[in-house]
């Protein structure tokens, strides 16, 4: 085997990402945290190896990934909070599996006397693939880096294996293939690799010699389901989208031209020049098998995540890895293998030049990475200086975090550990409100809902809000009590403060003096006397007076996080005399009396169920729960809250995943009430 050829794809991955190990934390690499023991001097094994007899870090999820689990146990018993560790070993990662995919090409071209060639053209564009760029930078995307670089060392064993049999290498090769099983689902695809290199290599082998060869991989397979069938009753999981079939389609056409066509521009060229080799070798072999490979193997690798798209910046790219190294392996039996000077010229140069187009589309990406780790730092420090006056029962509530685009996302609620160990040396009190202006999973019934907010607000908690200009955070004013305001009325059913005030203090307006009719309230801010979030009601006979609650209402909420006062309100009259009605600002709703407060008690879950009390109320309530990463909401019925089973889920992770561990509630009438009232803020210690 020619090991030094083999060898170069793997330095020029290690050029092309070593700006890579001074990374930091991005998305979801802060599940990490919950691997901390609770003291946070190091990981939690029992956490750890949790993970061999449960989902994947405990989730609702049918996903088993044990070994990447154990992985990223190492990383934090060995580097601690130290990020460069982590990145470290997701391009150790990348460097296996760049080396056993030039391996496997070497072996493949051996065939056509093209094995040094092969292991490097073939073996540079796995090195330096765009798509290759998100399960080396983003330290989370090593769930398909490991489970790949397994995969790849098995079938790389493999391979050696059907050019010099021995039992050894194919012991390690069922070893290699059972530990890519225990990373991720996709591993499955396996057994179709496998198969794929052994026709490649020999395609007249008999049909008795493929039983023998690939039997041990399907008898893996079978126990990997038969495990799965076990602990989650299923064979696997769901990709987690549910795209039509025509979408289907489309997503994985483009995820085939992200690997077959990864350029633009002058680089088309180059790979123009790779495919015409490539005809011109097929044509000349007569090698169709090549040819069906590529149709049945690289759609077989993209199979597991067929219905989850691929963004444009390659967010995502992970989901292709292991379909990027199939697409390079194929390349060694078929444009090197071309007679004449297009195999020993043509396809070297044209897969040469095609290689530099992959460097700086990836060299992009990695800069699209720094970009990002350098605008998490300034948030972890803007978070760390906004909570260094807080405590924990009066914390930071954290609103309003920016999006960084062209890396994966940060989604709103995930953020809160970017207060919290392993990114801080101390956890730090936050509460998350980041989905009151993006929707996330788990908080959707309070997106555009302010009364979190003006819940926490009014019981001294500091509301951050980010700045982009400054890069940090600021604080909205100081809860400062006042009486409920009467309105003058200016002429054109305009009805003015006294003065600006604070978005986030006004609650309700309540309309008196109106007789039945239609009412439209709209809000009037100092930034521009344009009328903004028309609210649309009804009046009734006999009804003394309405009250309209503000929380809820989209751009009162988006002039509270930037800070622009209210000046007054609107009305439109349908037929009333304006000098009739009198409007008064309220600066709460109506209180909701509750029996028994908890005040910062620390409880079980089971025990926080038994003993929160909801209010008598005459309206149907419901309890609303805000923790540091998410808030649900729980109806109300018959006197006691009901605890859906994906509701208890939510609440036992987050208090994993938070070591401050502590909740706060409050109970509110249903959106939409007549008489909109909510009960005053109280929290809870879960262990």
């Amino acid at each position: 085997m020619p090991w030094l050829a083999i060898a170069v794809p793997v330095l020029l991955a290690i050029v092309a990402f070593a700006s890579t190990l001074d990374g930091g934390f991005l998305s979801d690499d802060f599940l990490l945290s919950s691997l901390w023991n609770d003291a946070g001097t190091g990981v939690d094994w029992q956490r750890t190896f949790a993970d061999f007899t449960r989902s994947w870090f405990g989730i609702d999820a049918p996903l088993y990934r044990p070994l990447l689990t154990l992985s990223f146990g190492l990383d934090v018993a060995i580097w601690g909070s130290d990020t460069t560790g982590y990145h470290v070993t997701n391009l150790l990662l990348h460097c296996t599996a760049t080396f056993a995919t030039a391996t496997v090409a070497a072996v493949l071209g051996a065939r056509h006397g093209v094995a040094a060639r092969a292991a490097i053209c073939c073996g540079a564009i796995a090195a330096v693939h765009p798509a290759v760029v998100e399960s080396v930078a983003w330290i989370a995307a090593r769930n398909s880096g490991i489970e790949v670089a397994f995969r790849n060392v098995a079938l790389a064993l493999f391979a050696l294996n059907l050019t010099r049999p021995s039992p050894r290498l194919r012991t390690w090769s069922w070893i290699a293939a059972a530990g890519a099983l225990l990373c991720k689902e996709s591993a499955v695809v396996l057994v179709a690799c496998a198969l794929a290199i052994d026709v490649l290599h020999d395609p007249m082998r008999s049909t008795r010699d493929r039983i023998r060869l690939h039997a041990p991989f399907w008898l893996l397979l079978v126990a990997y389901f038969a495990l799965r069938l076990v602990l989650f009753g299923v064979l696997l999981g769901s990709p987690g989208n549910s795209a039509s079939e025509a979408g289907k389609l489309e997503i994985a056409g483009a995820k085939l031209a992200a690997i077959a066509l990864p350029a633009n521009g002058p680089w088309l060229v180059a790979w123009f020049g790779v495919y015409a080799a490539l005809l011109f070798g097929l044509r000349a072999r007569r090698n169709w098998l090549v040819a069906a490979a590529a149709v049945l193997w690289l759609p077989a690798l993209m199979a597991p995540t067929h219905s989850l798209e691929l963004h444009a910046d390659y967010s995502g790219g992970r989901m292709l890895l292991g379909a990027v190294h199939a697409f390079a392996m194929l390349l060694a039996g078929t444009a090197l293998a071309a007679p004449g000077f297009v195999g020993r010229l043509v396809a070297p140069i044209a897969i040469g030049a095609a290689t530099i187009g992959l460097w700086l589309t990836s060299q992009e990406r990695v800069q699209a990475y720094e970009k990002a780790w350098h605008d998490v730092g300034v948030s972890i420090h803007g978070i760390h200086d906004a909570c260094e006056r807080r405590r924990f029962d009066s914390p930071v509530a954290l609103v309003n975090l920016p999006q960084i685009p062209g890396v994966p996302p940060m989604n709103q609620n995930a953020w809160f550990p970017l207060g919290e160990r392993p990114v801080q040396p101390a956890d730090n009190p936050i509460v998350s409100l980041g989905y009151a202006l993006v929707p996330v999973p788990g908080s959707e019934d309070l997106h555009f809902d302010a009364v979190a907010a003006h819940a926490l607000w009014e019981d001294d908690v500091e509301i951050g809000l980010w700045d982009d200009r400054v890069g940090q955070f600021r604080s909205l004013e100081a809860r400062t009590p006042r009486p409920d305001l009467s309105l003058r009325h200016t002429g054109d059913g305009r009805f003015d403060l006294p003065g600006p005030v604070h978005a986030f203090a006004i609650e309700a307006v309540r309309i008196e003096g109106a007789p039945r009719g239609s009412i439209r309230l709209r809000s009037l801010a100092k930034l521009s006397e344009s009328a903004a979030s028309a609210a649309t009601f009804d009046w009734t006979a006999g009804t003394p007076a309405v009250i309209v609650d503000l929380t809820r209402r989209v751009t009162t909420l988006s002039w509270a996080t930037i800070g622009i006062p209210i000046t007054g309100f609107e009305l439109e009259l349908d037929g009333i005399d304006p000098a009739n009605v009198s409007v008064t600002a309220l600066a709460r709703v109506d209180e909701l009396a509750v029996p028994t407060r908890l005040d910062g008690a620390d409880l079980s879950l089971d025990e926080f169920v038994a003993r929160v009390s909801p209010p008598e109320s005459a309206s149907p309530v419901r309890l609303v729960l805000l923790s540091p990463h998410a808030a649900v909401t729980l109806p109300i019925e018959a006197g006691a809250a009901r605890w859906p089973s994906e509701t208890r889920a939510l609440v036992e992770s987050v208090a994993q995943l938070s070591r401050a561990r502590t909740f706060f509630y409050y109970f509110e009438t249903l959106p939409g009430a007549n008489a909109p009232a909510r009960s005053r803020l109280d929290s809870v210690r879960l262990h």
